[in-house]
This record gives C-alpha cells, structure tokens and sequence, in this order.
C-alpha cells in the first residue's frame, strides 16, 4: 500500500481515514445501501479539490445515481465523473478472441437487475418466465431470450472493438463477422438469429 494514498472507510455509523484530513460531511450517516453512501464520498473528494473521480461497481443503480447528483457534484468542482462496470465490461471492449461463459453470467444478472432489480433468478430466461407469467409484465417488459442477448454481446463486441477500437487506424485489419454472429449475404452482412424452432400444438 503506498504510504501517500489516502483511504476513507467506514466503520458502523463511523467514518474513518488513515491520514489526518477532514471527515465533515462523511459521518455520522444513516445510508442504508452502498447506491447512495457512494456519493456522499465522491462529494466529499469534491471538497477536497478532486476534480476527476472514478467509481467502480456492478450495480446499474449507480448509473442513476450518478446522473441524478451529477449537478451537484459540478457545483463543488468536479469536472468529471467515471463509472466502471466490472471487469467483464473491460474484457470485452479490448477484444477478446471469444466471449466466455462466465462473462455471460455477468451479463445475465446486469440484464436482469435492469428489469427487475429485485429478481432472485440469475438466467435470463427464467427472468422472463418470473416477470411475464408471475408478475404479469407486458411482453415488451421483460428481458430478451438468452439467445438473443448472446447474438447482441457478439454484435457489440465485434463492433467495439473490432470497428470502432481501429477507428484512428488507416487501414483496420479486421475478422469475418461470421465470426461474431453475422450472416454474409449477396452484397452486405445482416443479422443471423439462431432463433429455436417454434413448437407445434
């Protein structure tokens, strides 16, 4: 741990730092959820003349959050506000060679927690029997199949990293789309959706 960086933490209703700086406006606090204490840090960093603050987290809360306080943070002199979303997220920007399971069960429960943040399922497919058939959502309420969120990480990978990470290259050197869910037609790519096959009654 490098002896120059300054960790704030927090302890019961506490708030506690390993060096001598001010604590006000941190504690005591009554935040039930780390959603909304997150802020009330980076509004402190604020004060504190930091101008650039990043937040790491997983939870798409934090995105809403984030634009919500935003205004206020600029009102104490941040400039710029950063979220990271995991480390799945900076996998696949940088172009990974195939996308793995494990970063489709990453995938899986951000979908989920977008449509219903209280779901204790963690497929999306199950998400979609819960909310459509339980909780009576529209059809247009409920997240895609897994078969069609797989095809959008491939069309998303592919586009990012592959088209838009080369944008500053003359020439991109770049793979067949086949590769990454795309069907090559006549005379341009489309879409291919490996959709199952409808049962017949």
């Amino acid at each position: 741990m490098c002896p120059d960086n300054v960790f704030v933490v927090t302890k019961g209703d506490q708030t506690l730092s390993n060096r001598s700086i001010s604590l006000v406006g941190l504690s005591p606090y009554n935040h039930e959820e780390a959603d909304s204490r997150i802020f009330t840090h980076a509004l402190h960093a604020a004060k504190q003349h930091m101008t650039s603050v990043l937040i790491k987290t997983c939870d798409t809360d934090i995105l809403i959050v984030a634009v919500s306080v935003f205004a206020t943070l600029q009102d104490s002199g941040m400039e710029m506000l950063w979220l990271e979303f995991g480390l799945v997220f900076k996998k696949l920007s940088q172009y990974p060679p195939v996308v793995e399971n494990a970063d489709y069960n990453v995938l899986d429960m951000l979908v989920i927690t977008m449509y219903d943040k209280n779901s204790t399922v963690d497929k999306v497919d199950e998400a979609r029997l819960d909310l459509f058939a339980r909780k009576q959502r529209p059809y247009d309420g409920i997240p895609p199949t897994s078969t069609a969120l797989i095809q959008h990480v491939k069309w998303s990978v592919y586009q990012a990293g592959s088209i838009w990470g080369q944008a500053t290259v003359c020439k991109m050197q770049t793979e067949s789309p086949a590769n990454w869910g795309w069907q090559i037609g006549k005379s341009f790519g489309r879409p291919f959706h490996p959709l199952p096959r409808v049962v017949s009654s």
